[in-house]
Order: structure tokens, then sequence, then C-alpha cells
């Protein structure tokens, strides 16, 4: 396998807010990358029509947004997290607030208007918060949308270990938390999980409590580390 060479986007003119990482979805035929903006002014995305994009540039830097001016609150040090389910852009990510650590919303139908950032972790019966400096992972699985994400564990001697929970959106509402619970599961602190279906198992990444590396467990009826 061979690379193309490497091209700046929009000669420079995107800039992202160190630690965090960019993300990236392809939504009705459109290559869309999402980032934090370099100010901490909110999520900020371009697109380009990608059948097209060796002879085409990405758009110039589009603020996510419900209201024109009004950035949405994602914490530093965190990425945005895009998933397509049902036709519709969701857009995951780590909110900082009054309480701490959330998971927040924000969905769009067309890729270009925006509904106002809702509160997910409210909406999720038993949902714990989130460790700070670390995003949700999202993916769709036999048809329904699963949400993952990474709470500190408050139980003695595992502190400093970060434990999994998950949702899933049933037919409009979230489903109660559930720990991941694959036995000795422990996630090291301030990393993020990833998730992906493939081959109709729904597979969790993370990296292990330890510093033993990365990490699987696998879900297909029931979870276990493979």
């Amino acid at each position: 396998m061979s690379l193309s060479p490497q091209k700046q986007i929009q000669n420079g003119a995107i800039g992202i807010q160190p630690p965090s990482s960019p993300s990236a979805i392809v939504f009705k035929d459109y290559l869309y990358i999402f980032y934090i903006g370099a100010g901490g002014d909110g999520i900020w995305y371009t697109w380009s029509y990608y059948s097209l994009l060796r002879g085409r540039q990405f758009t110039a830097p589009i603020q996510v947004s419900a209201r024109a001016g009004t950035p949405i609150p994602i914490a530093p040090a965190t990425r945005p997290v895009p998933v397509v389910f049902n036709n519709t852009l969701y857009l995951f990510f780590t909110a900082l607030g009054e309480k701490g650590f959330s998971l927040s919303l924000t969905t769009s139908k067309d890729g270009s208007r925006w509904t106002p950032a809702v509160d997910v972790s409210g909406a999720i019966p038993g949902a714990l918060p989130v460790m700070p400096a670390t995003n949700p992972a999202a993916t769709v699985h036999k048809g329904h949308l699963y949400l993952f994400w990474c709470t500190p564990s408050t139980a003695p001697p595992d502190r400093n270990v970060n434990r999994l929970q998950f949702s899933e959106l049933e037919n409009g509402k979230w489903v109660g938390a559930n720990d991941v619970p694959a036995v000795n599961l422990g996630v090291r602190p301030y990393t993020s999980p990833a998730v992906v279906d493939f081959r109709g198992q729904l597979l969790v990444f993370y990296d292990g409590s330890g510093g033993d590396g990365t990490w699987v467990t696998s879900y297909n009826g029931g979870y276990g580390r493979l």
C-alpha cells in the first residue's frame, strides 16, 4: 500500500486547539472534519465532496452553532464525536458546566443547520460524570445507536482507574447507563474509548489501566475480552 503526498487543508486556515484532535465522517456524500477552534471558541468544521477530493478544496471553517455567534461549549483537551444515525448527523461532545463534565449532543439533518445542544448525561438514568479530558465514543450496531464514555471509579483501590459506561438510544429515549461488564476491565486515566461495528460484533477498544497497551472487548449478546 502506498499513500499520496500530504496536503494541508485550507492552506493553514484551520486552527485546532491543543491538545485536542480532529474527527472525520462522511455524511450525504460529503466529507466533514470537526475540531475545537484554536481560540477555544467552540466546535468548527469544514467539508468537501469526497469523490472530488483531489480536485476540490475544503470549505472555509464554519462554526457549529444553533444560533450565529453562539459557540458550542465543548470541554478543552477533547474532540467532537460524529456519527450518522437514521439519516441524521449526530455530534456528541464532552461539555464542561456548573456540575462538572457531562455528555452533550447537537444534531443536523443537512450538515449545516444544527439543533441547540442538549444534555445527554441528564437524559440517561444512572449516568456517572465523564472523566475530564476524555471524549465519548459512538457507533451504530444492528440498527441501534450506542454511546460509550469513561467515568472515574470512586471505590478504593481503583480511584485512578476509569470505568466504561454505555447507553443505547431506544425509540428516541436513552436507556439506563450500564458498566461494560468485561472481567477486570480498567481504563487508563485521561484516555478515551473507541468503538466500531465489525461483522456484526460491537468492538470497544481502550487503553489498559496498567499502562499495558490497548485492549478490546466485544459485544455479541454479552461482553468479554478477545
